[in-house]
């Protein structure tokens, strides 16, 4: 490699970031077959905070299967008494095995706090 495409290298590289996000998107969403989708959509979960969720703590890298995670409207929720409209979330998971587990790992949160 000469000093020219040396210099272009460190400088693209520089810059450049990879991250693992495991999370579909909506787009993903639409590209999965209609089982798949039908199961995530049993096995989903809406989630209301009163402050911004820390989601490292919550347990998503422990998740083996697909999952989908969004903010959702409010209205959406009616007859909540928590939650603001930016704090609400529904996560859609492949397998009821993850659904599960995050929901144990919530209730083990709240207990210890």
């Amino acid at each position: 490699m000469n000093e020219v495409s040396r210099r272009l290298t460190k400088k693209v590289l520089e810059g450049l970031q990879v991250q693992h996000n495991p999370t579909l998107t909506r787009v993903d969403l639409e590209l999965l077959d209609k089982n798949i989708l039908s199961q995530m959509m049993r096995n989903r979960i809406v989630l209301a905070f009163n402050k911004p969720p820390i989601w490292n703590k919550l347990g998503l890298n422990d998740i083996q299967g697909m999952y989908y995670l969004d903010r959702i409207d409010r209205e959406g929720t009616t007859g909540w008494s928590t939650g603001e409209s930016d704090k609400i979330y529904h996560l859609w998971f492949e397998l009821p095995t993850d659904k599960d587990n995050f929901l144990r790992n919530i209730a083990e949160l709240k207990l210890s706090t």
